[in-house]
């Protein structure tokens, strides 16, 4: 999904949690994507559902989007 912006990534750090630990209830499962790219400050996005699929697919589309605009500001340069 994001093998295009790879020559511009140097780091990337996904983190799936339960925010209520044994209790359920909506949007309690988070995902954090964060991801660093060449001489720029990280990149973070978070989606929370009630599911852990969810989650990680709203996720992983935010970041795709952010990483698409940042790098295409960059070649514009």
């Amino acid at each position: 999904m994001l093998q295009h912006l790879t020559d511009h990534v140097t780091r990337l750090e996904v983190h799936l949690s339960d925010q209520n630990a044994d209790k359920a209830g909506p949007d309690d499962i988070q995902c954090k994507i964060e991801v660093r790219i060449k001489q720029l400050k990280p990149i973070t996005v978070v989606s929370k559902s009630d599911k852990k699929e969810v989650a990680i697919d709203v996720a992983m589309s935010k970041i795709k989007a952010s990483l698409t605009t940042t790098i295409g500001k960059l070649k514009k340069k």
